[in-house]
């Protein structure tokens, strides 16, 4: 078979260089020819092999011959001795079962050899095996399988191709000698061999079979060592120990859903993939392991650690494609193929890359469809669209609140999927199995878990006995006589045994009203050892008394009093029941419910648990929530609850106030001190009721949590179910214009003013950046192709002094196109060119001042066009919602500036004539696609947005703002692991403080440059909020205050969702001023904008700076430990010192710039 010496076209355009060639034809060599000779042997030797047997019950038939032979032999002889092992792993064994078509080189290499062994006969213990010669010839040809695959010289060696098929060839002869086959039937599998390259009918063919080949290998590699950094091990929570997760993996059962007359069947995990069903969708609650069972798969996949446990079928899939709907960064399904392959995607480019997994039979896991928002619904449409019609299987996860939406899904795209849901381990030695696992993989907590257990084990057994004798009796005289045992008892299960005890008694209703009418009863008993500490006896007059102090007397007015106690107007219970732990009665309420309940905090639980109180509890709820070491911080997961849901009966008592009356209490709370939460909800007239909270008697602080919504006539309350969905695009809007839909006029024709900012926009963004890209190719043009521009650079630019990179170019979008190989992957998106222009100048800038190798360069006419380049870059942003009317001829001078340069840089490199010509003739093709461009509503919605921003700041009195304030500017995303907040200026203002600006050259105003940074042209949204207001209650409050005609045109939810999109700015000024309202709004808008990126400027007072340590992150430990802000400010004695953060220039995106707002038809 002769050597191909043509290069071979990956795609139309791009072709392989000859080393990668080599490679393919390599590759092509050993997992095609090769894997057919080796099946060609492997039908002669088992051609005693019955019909419709599998080669794994031929193995198992010849070794069972093997066996008994020698036994009988050595009976015979009368002399023992071993002979040698014939043996294959299970899971050869298993891919033995299936067609021999899908077998590979090294299994069946395994196969024939221990076959081989099978039938040989051993009849003394001196006998000494010798290979045969076609054993020995297959054991070369493997070899140079090997190296190909594991050795990266061997695989781009020209000569190791011939090498292969000369070695294929002698075993062709030598396996026709030994099995006696006609020399015509080896003629033809010699041809065959010979004729494969050439049956390969397409370079498109070519390219396929290099992607999978690339994917399956290095792709697979790549995937390997990035989840072995996150998966391998787990940190457990009580120490910072860490245990192997496949070690730890308790094997789930799941349920198979199936129509209601039918039973159900369960199966274990590691029969999920042997189904027929290429969607699967898995269901479960929170915590009951659906993302570690993704997790596990990842694990087994590419075999991070060895599993107790493996997955069925696994083998057959040659990639795994994982992603997280909960993820934000993510915006196209390219987008998950370049996290799961991100330096095959640097190569091969994203779009070869998902051609090549569509075609190799992947395992794609879809993790938290529950969680998914407006972009991650777009991916997994995306992913569910591609993969339909390919081999491959599917398995996506979901809560059961999501369940139905996702089936509705599946049905509308048209696709068959099997449901299963997550069984919970609730047989006691199960539960024990799975805590041993964790005693048994971790060496210094292993004491501690092990006397955890045995605590347990006590304590259930003896509940669940007495309970199990209760299920069998028809009255309570069990009950009765074993009172003083269950009461001793109670107090240290956990929720986990109140559900298995609840579950597994066979009658188990009447019984689970005894379990949570003993445990409430004991709970309320002061002499239980578990609530002695904490257990707090409650009068009517008690609970007035404390309500009465609330209130400072300077600020009380006659009538206060009264209108505070009307929150308490519940009658005094003679049965108040205690539950310190929310974990734990949360699953005892819906069989016996007291009259009051007080709930405590004795541990954290989780939200899930409050939701699940307030859906079952229906009678009047005391919350005591505040930690007593933190009386001015409610728990955030508490809070969090509170907010994020509805909760319809989260009332203690009923009132009678008027919306005036309850106002006014409001503010005289807030005056004295107390901390008062709104979350997005109005105060309606008519009776309201609410949710007092408290800590203990000998405290006086409180809590006050309106209800979600004040009880309103029937007819007019808004729906729940509506008002928990996510935001809606502007575009979805009924009432939003028809631009961009099919009936769409030319953006030229229909859009006025608005046409020239984006006939701007899109010559800048659209036509400029291949002008741009020549320019740098030229420039780097000596630059080693395997280095990335960051390495090219550094290694030239900065020769002979040290001066780091990130100071010159700050900008992160920049830092991030540095590490590209090659120009072309330099792309502009989100629509905008600055980081191809900071690029293009920093490298023009190196070439002059002879900082790049070699002689300096002559760019002096390049530089004043990218001068100009930058000053029509900043005139559009400024323009473009100022006087839209002075960017009329700016598209056209951009345009020539972009031939000005093409015909510059050719020149300077001595570029031929025709290739400037091509890239001029490339750019003005874009220009004349400009009138086939549609706008769409988002940029209609997103202008004005911008346009009304613009107007607000520029009424803005902004003197003298900072002058004696200590500053914080925190960005998101933070660079920090775990912080969604970073710190990139921490540091007192005053006025006589000077900056030398990088870039600009000159002492700059600090102040000066602060009001830049907040209102400068290049930014798009400016939000601002005083925390002296005492008129915002949330963050809608401030929304409808900042843009009051965007909110009447498009709504609240709709502005936060534009807003939230576009890198806002956020000024919180005078946090030192925050009242008990603004406290509240701060936190909101913090937590809001955790994954968003923008900018946050927070200010104080000096004396009170040290109160910011906590706002946004805990920075001693890199990890989130509050999203909540401290109610009072308090100086700390020893404040941690902290060098003044360096304030970097701000580089952004053109202002307002409506992001990927332009459409093709």
């Amino acid at each position: 078979m002769a050597t191909i010496a043509q290069n071979i076209s990956l795609v139309p355009g791009i072709e392989l260089s000859p080393r990668e060639a080599n490679r393919y034809k390599n590759i092509f060599a050993v997992q095609v020819p090769m894997c057919e000779v080796f099946r060609a042997v492997l039908k002669w030797e088992c051609s005693d092999k019955q019909q419709g047997q599998t080669y794994a019950d031929y193995f198992e038939e010849k070794l069972e011959l093997y066996e008994s032979k020698h036994e009988y032999l050595k009976n015979l002889l009368g002399v023992k001795f071993k002979t040698p092992k014939v043996t294959l792993k299970a899971k050869e064994i298993n891919m033995l079962r299936e067609d021999s078509s899908k077998y590979d080189v090294t299994l069946m290499f395994s196969f024939l050899c221990e076959i081989f062994k099978s039938k040989e006969t051993y009849t003394n213990a001196l006998q000494v095996r010798v290979p045969n010669q076609l054993e020995c010839l297959l054991t070369t040809a493997k070899k140079h399988r090997n190296d190909v695959v594991h050795q990266e010289d061997t695989a781009v060696d020209p000569n190791k191709f011939d090498e292969i098929v000369e070695a294929l060839r002698d075993v062709i002869d030598e396996a026709g000698n030994v099995y006696s086959i006609p020399a015509d039937e080896v003629t033809r599998v010699k041809t065959q061999i010979d004729g494969m390259w050439d049956e390969v009918r397409t370079d498109n063919e070519k390219a396929k079979a290099y992607c999978r080949f690339f994917l399956q290998t290095y792709g697979n590699k790549e995937a390997k060592v990035m989840w072995e950094a996150m998966l391998s091990e787990e940190t457990l929570l009580f120490g910072d120990d860490k245990v192997e997760r496949s070690k730890v993996f308790h094997s789930l059962e799941l349920t198979l859903q199936k129509p209601k007359d039918q039973p159900e069947d369960k199966i274990s995990y590691t029969e999920l993939l042997t189904g027929n069903d290429k969607f699967i969708v898995v269901i479960g609650e929170s915590g009951s392991g659906k993302s570690t069972l993704a997790k596990n798969l990842v694990i087994q996949h590419h075999g991070i650690s060895d599993a107790e446990v493996e997955m069925l079928n696994l083998e057959n899939h040659n990639l795994l494609l994982y992603y997280e709907c909960r993820d934000v960064s993510t915006k196209e399904f390219a987008d998950v193929v370049e996290e799961n392959f991100e330096k095959v995607c640097q190569k091969l480019g994203p779009k070869t890359v998902i051609q090549g997994i569509t075609e190799s039979n992947p395992l794609i896991l879809i993790d938290g469809f529950d969680e998914c928002n407006k972009d991650s619904y777009k991916v997994v449409q995306q992913m569910v669209n591609k993969m339909r019609n390919h081999e491959c299987r599917v398995i996506i996860t979901t809560r059961p609140s999501a369940a139905d939406e996702l089936m509705d899904f599946l049905k509308r795209e048209g696709v068959k999927f099997q449901e299963y849901e997550i069984s919970e381990i609730c047989d006691l030695d199960d539960q024990l199995r799975f805590l041993e696992k964790y005693e048994k993989h971790v060496t210094p907590h292993a004491e501690k878990v092990g006397k955890s257990f045995s605590a347990l084990g006590r304590h259930s057994e003896v509940i669940t006995n007495v309970f199990m004798e209760l299920s069998a009796a028809e009255d309570r005289t069990v009950f009765l006589n074993n009172w003083q045992l269950l009461r001793d008892a109670v107090g240290d299960v956990d929720k986990r045994f109140w559900e298995t005890i609840v579950r597994n008694c066979p009658n188990s209703q009447h019984i689970a009203a005894a379990i949570a009418e003993v445990y409430f009863d004991t709970a309320n008993n002061p002499e239980s050892r578990y609530f002695e500490q904490d257990m707090v006896k409650i009068s009517r007059k008690q609970v007035i008394v404390k309500i009465s102090t609330m209130l400072n007397a300077d600020f009380r007015k006659p009538n206060s009093c009264e209108r505070v106690l009307a929150y308490s107007t519940a009658r005094y219970h003679k049965r108040f029941a205690h539950a310190g732990n929310v974990d734990v009665i949360a699953p005892l309420l819906p069989h016996h419910q007291p009259a009051t309940l007080g709930v405590g905090l004795l541990d954290n639980p989780a939200p899930e648990s409050w939701r699940q109180v307030a859906r079952t509890f229906t009678n009047k709820l005391d919350l005591l929530l505040l930690d007593n070491l933190e009386c001015f911080t409610p728990s955030d997961h508490v809070v969090e609850a509170l907010s994020s849901s509805r909760f319809p009966r989260l009332e203690l008592c009923d009132c009678a106030l008027t919306e005036a009356q309850l106002q006014e209490t409001l503010a005289e709370l807030q005056r004295a001190g107390l901390r008062t939460l709104f979350r997005d909800r109005q105060i309606h007239a008519g009776p309201s009721r609410a949710l007092k909270i408290r800590e203990n008697t000998e405290t006086k602080d409180c809590l006050l949590i309106l209800t979600d919504e004040p009880p309103l006539p029937p007819q007019s309350e808004p729906s729940r179910s509506a008002s928990s969905k996510n935001f809606m695009s502007p575009a979805s809007l009924p009432g939003a214009s028809a631009v961009g839909e099919d009936d769409a006029r030319p953006l030229a024709s229909s859009c006025g003013d608005l046409d020239a900012v984006y006939r701007s926009l899109y010559a800048l963004n659209v036509v400029l950046p291949p002008a741009l890209r020549f320019v740098l190719e030229k420039v780097c043009a000596d630059k080693p192709s395997q280095d990335t521009l960051m390495k090219y650079l550094l290694s030239n630019k900065f020769r002979g002094f040290n001066k780091p990179i990130n100071y010159d170019v700050p900008f992160p979008p920049v830092q991030e196109a540095l590490e590209k190989y090659n120009c072309e992957e330099i792309d502009s998106r989100p629509f905008d060119a600055l980081t191809l222009i900071q690029i293009v100048s920093e490298f023009l800038t190196a070439g002059s001042l002879k900082l790049i190798s070699g002689e300096p360069v002559d760019y002096e006419n390049l530089m004043l066009l990218m001068e100009e380049v930058q000053e029509l870059r900043t005139a559009v942003s400024v323009n473009q919602c100022d006087d839209p009317s002075k960017l009329t001829g700016m598209p056209d001078r951009i345009t020539e500036i972009a031939n000005e340069l093409i015909g510059e840089a050719a020149q300077q490199h001595r570029v031929p004539d025709a290739e400037a010509e091509r890239v001029k003739e490339a750019c003005q093709a874009l220009w004349d696609k400009y009138s086939a461009l549609r706008v769409d509503d988002d940029a209609f919605v997103v202008y004005r947005f911008v346009e009304e921003n613009r107007e607000r700041i520029a009424y803005l009195e902004l003197k003298n703002i900072f002058d004696g304030r200590y500053i914080c500017i925190y960005e998101s995303p933070s660079h920090r692991l775990n912080q969604p907040y970073g710190l990139i200026c921490n540091q007192p203002m005053h006025m006589s403080l000077k900056l030398i600006v990088p870039r600009v050259g000159h002492h700059s105003p600090f102040n000066a440059h602060i009001l830049e940074l907040i209102y400068g042209k290049t930014h798009g949204f400016f939000l601002h909020f005083k925390c002296h207001d005492t008129e915002s209650s949330s963050f809608s409050d401030v929304i409808k205050k900042t843009f009051p005609t965007a909110c009447s045109q498009i709504g609240v939810r709709n502005v936060e969702y534009v807003l939230m999109s576009q890198c806002p700015v956020i000024f919180i000024e005078g946090y030192d001023e925050a009242n008990a309202t603004s406290s509240v709004v701060v936190e909101e808008i913090i937590y809001k904008f955790r994954k968003i990126p923008c900018k946050f400027v927070i200010t104080t007072l000096p004396e009170v700076a040290s109160s910011q340590r906590n706002i946004l992150a805990n920075e001693s430990t890199g990890i989130i430990k509050s999203l909540i802000l401290p109610h009072e400010l308090k100086v700390s004695n020893s404040p941690r010192r902290t060098r003044p953060g360096k304030l970097l220039p701000h580089r952004g995106r053109i202002s307002g710039a409506p992001l990927k707002i332009l459409k093709k038809i």
